[in-house]
Order: structure tokens, then sequence, then C-alpha cells
């Protein structure tokens, strides 16, 4: 079991169901996927959290190793 006392499946679950009693629940037209999805949060919790607190610790937050700290920089 990880942080929530739920499997993933639920999880999903649960995030469709709240994209949906926002009235968010958008899709792409060319994939059918979701526009918003669970990795979403984690994209806006990287870049706001690296504005207030050194990226070290955003990276330790997030379990980030190596590879994966570029998929969430924004270069401007």
């Amino acid at each position: 079991m990880g942080v929530f006392p739920f499997d993933l499946p639920t999880a999903y679950l649960l995030w469709k169901n709240a994209l949906r009693k926002a009235g968010l629940e958008d899709k792409d037209g060319s994939t059918e996927g979701l526009i918003l999805h669970p990795r979403t949060i984690r994209k806006f919790f990287r870049s706001r959290m690296e504005m207030i607190i050194p990226v070290y610790i955003v990276e330790a937050l997030m379990v980030h190793e190596g590879y994966l700290m570029e998929c969430y920089r924004k270069h401007t």
C-alpha cells in the first residue's frame, strides 16, 4: 500500500468522477483520452513548488531520479 488507502484503478475512478462533477471531463479529439489526467497534478505541483522551495527538495518530494527531472523543467 502506498500513501493512499486505495489502488490505482480506484484512484483513476475518483479522478474521473471529480472531473465530471467539475465539468472538466473533456477528451482529446484525436486520442479520445482525457485532456486533464492525473499526471497534470504532478506537473502543476512541480511547477508551483519550484518557485518557493529548492528544486532538489521538490525532486525528493516527487521521488524523481535522473531522467525524470528533465520532463518537468520549464526554461524561460
